[in-house]
């Protein structure tokens, strides 16, 4: 009987530990999708992943998670693309790695702050776009990546920033706190599944 490929999902997959980790699981055997925001630096990296022994399906699609537009279409590309070689039944791992830290406030097409929409709400919306998948694995991994500067977030009711009080730091540690309590809701919500989820701190 022949064994499955493994099918891994990795944002922010151009630079740093995304690429890192593209590269790695690529060496194992899995088809990867990166997703990221340099379509050369990407189709480069994708190449390289199948030359390393990726599937032959290890694809690069264009991305900005701050984008809900481009994130919903990621997932179709994935999930249920008109190229069948795009397509997947079944997802085994989603890795949320893209991260962003913006020195001046700068607002997302949708009007959001936009390091809290690309480090946690584009990821939220990418894992519920792709739970489905996930869930048809024997096994589902789902690994955000968080910081250490979770711990200095200060947020009451409300976590987005405003132009005229942005605080770089506040941005980025609540996005971080963000993604922690998301990973800790989505593992008591999948809890009795075969699918895990977990926050990971790279330092």
């Amino acid at each position: 009987m022949t064994m499955q490929r493994p099918v891994c999902v990795i944002t922010g997959a151009t630079s740093g530990i995304g690429r890192a980790a593209a590269l790695e699981l690529a060496g194992r055997g899995a088809h990867v999708v990166m997703l990221g925001r340099r379509n050369t630096v990407g189709d480069a990296l994708a190449r390289r992943a199948r030359e390393r022994g990726g599937g032959d399906r290890s694809t690069f699609i264009r991305t900005d998670l701050s984008d809900f537009g481009q994130v919903r279409s990621a997932a179709r590309e994935i999930t249920s693309a008109r190229e069948i070689t795009l397509r997947f039944d079944r997802l085994d791992v989603l890795i949320n790695n893209a991260g962003a830290r913006n020195d001046r406030y700068l607002a997302s097409v949708d009007g959001l702050e936009q390091t809290f929409a690309a480090n946690h709400l584009g990821h939220f919306l990418l894992t519920c776009l792709l739970l489905e998948r996930l869930l048809s694995a024997p096994a589902a991994r789902i690994l955000t990546m968080s910081s250490g500067a979770h711990s200095g977030a200060v947020a009451g009711d409300d976590w987005e920033q405003r132009p005229a009080t942005y605080d770089r730091r506040q941005a980025y540690a609540r996005s971080k706190l963000a993604n922690v309590m998301f990973a800790y809701a989505l593992a008591a919500r999948l809890r009795g599944s075969a699918a895990t989820s977990n926050a990971l701190e790279p330092g």
